[in-house]
């Protein structure tokens, strides 16, 4: 028994799934700026009808609202930290720390628009395409 081996760390200092969550909460903090932007300019406009719209754009919000929350508990169960987000003409730079061990990643602006679009349109119950429809 005393020759065994030493036992591997039960958790990696970086593992996929962390990156996963942080890049989970970046698109959906997008999400969340995305929406903001387009309640106010909708609300600001000359639409005869702007408070339907409004209403859709507030219930959406309130989805991803509720999927960020959920990310930042899991955040605080597995000792994830954004420490930083650097928005970049390319894209995003994210500097998170996992359980005393930093790490970094960069999101380019297309794969960001992607998946941006694909978490909006579930918000708002819309079919998600395979082609880009702008």
């Amino acid at each position: 028994m005393a020759n065994q081996a030493p036992k591997p760390q039960e958790t990696a200092p970086h593992r996929t799934e962390h990156k996963m969550t942080v890049k989970q909460y970046m698109i959906a903090v997008l999400v969340l700026d995305v929406l903001e932007r387009d309640i106010a300019s909708i609300g600001n406009s000359a639409l005869k009808m702007a408070h339907v719209y409004v209403e859709s754009l507030r219930r959406a919000q309130d989805e991803a609202h509720a999927d960020l929350s959920r990310i930042r508990a899991q955040f605080r169960r597995t000792g994830i930290k954004v420490l930083d987000e650097e928005r970049q003409s390319h894209g995003i730079r994210v500097q998170y720390v996992v359980q005393g061990y930093e790490h970094s990643f960069y999101l380019l602006r297309g794969l960001l628009r992607t998946e941006v679009t694909s978490l909006l349109k579930r918000y708002l119950h819309l079919p998600v395409s395979v082609e880009s429809g702008h």
